[in-house]
């Protein structure tokens, strides 16, 4: 188990060369306590005397690495104190060769000589072969990790002979790397130098612990630039350490314990964001669709990092984004139960569909979306005249039907249903006229009028009261026939109308009829 608090976690990331003491220092990992000393005083005096020429006496390997200012050489003399924070960083930089001391030296001034060496000397055996070959793997350690933060604090994406470029510095890196992690002559090296400190607080235990951490603690350099690159939304490079995460210290290492450590933070965030949101919402339902998109607002980075450095269906990466789905679905679904606002939450829909990752989760945000189509459909239809579909309705046509009938013995078992169909005043008033006599008497006054005019002055006076009689039934027929034919005309489009409504339509495809009840049999 990885020691949170171990000095080795702290310092190996991807910072692991730029902090490095003897880098910010300037000096090899065989300085003298004395020799230490003298540097620290001499840079002193420079910077009490004023200027900047003390600077010059910093060469870096990291040609991108600003000098350090005179507070960051301070700390680091501090920190190069610590027997601890020291022989994390010794091995982390270059070891002198026995007959080679100027060799680092060389590297530092621009010669490639040093690799040529050390190249050399990895071929033969022994202590030489052992320093030689852990140089080299700090160098291209070192190139690689320098070219990855430079590409991540930029303002651009890597360039399209990047990631070629990358992957040949990093395996060149493993390639050296893998052949020490298991290598017991290279432990006995490193304890040796351990000893040499004779420090009470770096025992064999020390190197015990730090020989079984550093398969994980070298991960996670490559899992934190594994983030760094998701954040920048460069998924490709962040696949990419991901992979070298996966093959290399193979046996060695434990991948995921590493992006357990690296994303439980972000889970931990997530749940409280979904907390916070569940207790507003309890008061607020009315701003659920607020919370949806304030939640994948606020998680927006933790879900690139999530989708770009984990496959799909990757424990974390599933988790993760499902606990952010459910939470929004929740959300829509409360604001649309209090607002009846079913288009935005259609919108939220189709955006958490792009996010649902479990086949439950898809299953049901499709089953809502049916549902919110349907709900979107009768709330539309409520806001025009079915009948007209001009004017704006405020009253319902009703309409009776019953269904799922079910005969036992004498008992019938049925449902019954009223549907409403919105219809505007004017329809409505068609409607009821349709359904008087007012023609009939309207028409009965006219034959009436008519007969006592014929009977009084063409035929005589007595004969007024038989035409009243006789055109008054007349005028009555004619204006029932024609109110008839009108009714008949007006409640046969309003009952055409009305079969076509989406819900009367529905039932009627499942067997429902028009009426109160089933007929008695």
């Amino acid at each position: 188990m990885l020691d949170k608090d171990s000095k080795l976690k702290q310092l190996c990331n991807e910072n692991v060369y730029r902090g490095n003491v003897f880098h910010i220092l300037g000096v090899g990992t065989e300085v003298t306590p004395r020799k230490l000393r003298r540097r620290r005083e001499d840079i002193e005096a420079a910077h009490e005397f004023g200027g900047t020429s003390w600077k010059q006496a910093f060469p870096h390997l990291l040609g991108t690495r600003e000098t350090p200012t005179y507070q960051e050489v301070c700390d680091a003399f501090v920190r190069i104190e610590d027997p601890e924070e020291r022989i994390v960083s010794e091995f982390f930089w270059f070891w002198p060769s026995e007959s080679k001391d100027s060799v680092s030296n060389a590297l530092l001034a621009g010669s490639n000589d040093a690799i040529k060496e050390w190249e050399k000397d990895a071929s033969v055996s022994g202590k030489t072969r052992l320093i030689a070959i852990h140089n080299l793997a700090v160098l291209y350690h070192l190139y690689a990790i320098d070219a990855e933060v430079q590409v991540i604090a930029s303002s651009g994406m890597p360039a399209s002979d990047f990631h070629d470029a990358m992957c040949e510095y990093w395996d060149k890196s493993f390639e050296y790397w893998e052949q020490l992690a298991d290598d017991d002559d290279f432990w006995d090296l490193f304890a040796e130098r351990v000893r040499e400190f004779n420090e009470p607080r770096l025992t064999g235990g020390f190197v015990r612990r730090f020989r079984a951490e550093f398969p994980v603690v070298f991960d996670n350099i490559n899992a934190q630039l594994a983030a760094a690159y998701a954040k920048k939304e460069a998924y490709t490079e962040a696949q990419r350490h991901v992979t070298y995460m996966l093959k290399t210290m193979s046996g060695l290492d434990d991948v995921q314990s590493i992006l357990n450590v690296l994303f439980e933070p972000m889970e931990n965030k997530v749940k409280r964001l979904i907390d916070n949101y569940d207790s507003k919402l309890k008061q607020s339902p009315e701003q659920g669709l607020e919370f949806v998109f304030s939640l994948l607002e606020e998680t927006d980075e933790i879900r690139r990092i999530a989708v770009g450095m984990l496959s799909d269906g990757h424990k974390i990466r599933t988790g993760l984004l499902s606990d952010i789905s459910w939470a929004c679905n929740r959300y829509q679904v409360a604001y649309g139960n209090a607002t009846k606002d079913w288009r935005s939450c259609l919108d939220s829909l189709e955006l958490l569909k792009t996010l649902a990752c479990t086949p439950e989760l898809k299953e049901i945000i499709q089953s809502d979306s049916e549902i919110l189509k349907k709900n979107l459909e009768y709330k539309t239809l409520q806001e025009i005249c079915w009948f007209c579909k001009e004017r704006k309705p405020n009253d319902t046509h009703n309409v009776t039907m019953y269904g799922d009938v079910q005969r036992d013995y004498m008992q019938v078992k049925y449902r019954q249903l009223t549907i409403r169909i919105p219809i505007c005043s004017e329809c409505q008033k068609k409607k009821r006229l349709s359904s008087s006599s007012k023609d009939g008497c309207i028409w009965g006054l006219i034959g009436g009028g008519i007969g006592f005019f014929i009977g009084t002055f063409i035929y005589f006076p007595a004969a007024s009261i038989l035409g009243v009689i006789f055109g008054g039934a007349l005028g009555l027929g004619i204006g029932e026939g024609v109110s008839s034919s009108r009714k008949d005309n007006f409640i046969k489009s309003i009952n055409k109308k009305s079969r076509q409504f989406p819900q009367i339509k529905e039932l009627l495809e499942e067997g429902w009829q028009f009426g109160y009840s089933p007929p008695k049999r």
